[in-house]
């Protein structure tokens, strides 16, 4: 009787955790997607309204007006549909377009994850990491006014996509899009290669467009730097474009992206090192841990990834390392940081889903504080975690 009796009460309590991690998980995924809109729509609580979003311009220039110019790929889209005669509010099509990338990045994840075979503690503490995450889901809401979100989306097509001329368009386009795409490239083809399930033949096809794209790519990307435009007639078509006169009402906004197209490899060195040294002179902590927390998460992948030899888990955490080198030429650290250590989460979740990841709960354990803080920040590195810092401003 008794034995019968603790027979029921563990089969109850196994029905009650199977139905309740589901709707944990559930609520996870519901509550930060709720958190990710409302930092999308942060217009509706900041005194900055709709020029919260930021710069407009990456919207806007195209090359239907400039040629071949740097980081027009989208706008030229845009262009070619007319999508911006359709509003006479010029935020309505950035603020579209970037929240339905962020849900694309939601459905992505939230269906690979629900197709991980995981035990109810595993699979609530990655949903916490993931969709908690500062660097993550959190951080491409908060990074309006780049193109960072679209980046990172064609990272994602670029692993999901299965036919080869469609992955040689995502890498060309990608590229074309903002050059920072080169530096997830490294990430692409390892992940390819890893999933060529031993197939010579594959891995043969994943080199030959693999490589043939980065040369089309990088041939049409050395064109914009010698196709300058006069910043006379690109003031002139922007002004048209783009409510310039808003933005001369915030002075830190720059209203029309001329240095970003135009500027040579020399002026982005020198942007980039002038961070570096101003990170280094103030002893900025936020800055620094935040890189090795992406350093650790890329580590985590690597050593978790089964099946490959020493040499490709240093190679496999190397490419997920390669976008904080952005900052060499670039100046917002915090960004890099985010896409590098969003392509180590994209691993993680994608090699659970492939069962080529074995995961112990305790390397975990150090992510779990970050879930509450929101997201990084972009460019300012006096001011990180800025929804946290708005909210103790209230």
């Amino acid at each position: 009787m008794e034995l019968e009796f603790n027979l029921r009460a563990r089969t109850s309590k196994i029905i009650k955790g199977r139905q309740f991690g589901p709707i944990l998980n559930s609520l996870i995924l519901m509550i930060s997607f709720i958190g990710s809109t409302l930092i999308v729509n942060r217009w509706l609580f900041t005194e900055l309204k709709l020029l919260s979003f930021g710069r407009l311009w990456p919207y806007y220039v195209s090359y239907l007006d400039f040629g071949l110019v740097r980081r027009a790929f989208l706008g030229t889209l845009i262009d070619i549909v007319n999508a911006d005669g359709l509003f006479s509010n010029k935020f309505v099509i950035p603020y579209v377009l970037h929240f339905s990338a962020l849900c694309f990045l939601y459905i992505v994840f939230a269906r690979r994850l629900a197709s991980v075979t995981l035990d109810k503690q595993t699979r609530i503490m990655v949903g916490i990491v993931l969709f908690f995450s500062p660097f993550f889901l959190f951080h491409f809401a908060y990074s309006t006014g780049t193109l960072d979100i679209y980046v990172f989306a064609w990272f994602i097509g670029c692993l999901l996509v299965k036919t080869y001329p469609k992955f040689s368009f995502l890498i060309i386009s990608g590229v074309l899009l903002h050059e920072a795409f080169i530096f997830l490239l490294p990430a692409i083809f390892v992940y390819k290669i890893l999933n060529c399930k031993n197939s010579n033949q594959e891995r043969f096809k994943v080199i030959r467009y693999f490589f043939s794209s980065i040369i089309v790519s990088g041939l049409l990307l050395a064109f914009t730097y010698f196709n300058k435009v006069q910043k006379s007639k690109f003031d002139l078509i922007m002004s048209q474009k783009i409510p310039t006169e808003l933005y001369l009402q915030n002075a830190y906004l720059d209203p029309s992206g001329y240095f970003e197209i135009n500027s040579d490899f020399g002026d982005n060195v020198t942007l980039g090192s002038k961070a570096i040294h101003f990170i280094v002179n103030n002893r900025l902590v936020v800055p620094v841990l935040s890189t090795l927390l992406a350093l650790y998460l890329a580590w985590l992948v690597s050593y978790s990834w089964k099946q490959i030899t020493k040499m490709q888990r240093h190679i496999l955490m190397l490419s997920l390392s390669v976008p904080l080198l952005i900052q060499v030429v670039a100046g917002d650290l915090f960004r890099w940081v985010a896409l590098s250590a969003s392509c180590s989460l994209t691993f993680l979740v994608f090699g659970l889903r492939d069962s080529r990841i074995k995961l112990h709960l305790r390397h975990l354990v150090p992510l779990l504080p970050l879930s509450i803080l929101g997201p990084i920040g972009s460019s300012d590195f006096l001011d990180p975690f800025p929804v946290i810092t708005f909210f103790m401003m209230r």
